[in-house]
């Protein structure tokens, strides 16, 4: 069953206050997620920082044959010698 808005604002109404706590936290995650996406607004160190971080999570979930394989694609590139 999907939830709209409204039904996730009715549940929060009885959220005891550690609950409350946790959704808080969480929505401030995302919300600093949010902001610091862009590449604008961080240091040319910490974007960096960050797209390592976010191409070892995707490498996470990859077998040493298919990162290859990426890697091969992404080196065919004519500015990259292979």
């Amino acid at each position: 069953m999907m939830m709209n808005v409204q039904d996730v604002l009715e549940a929060i109404d009885s959220f005891s206050e550690e609950q409350l706590r946790q959704v808080r936290e969480h929505l401030r995650q995302i919300d600093d997620q949010h902001q610091t996406l862009d590449p604008e607004q961080l240091s040319p160190e910490e974007w960096m920082l960050r797209l390592r971080a976010a191409a070892d999570a995707i490498r996470e979930g990859l077998t040493e044959e298919e990162w290859a394989d990426i890697e091969r694609a992404m080196n065919k590139g004519s500015y990259i010698s292979s």
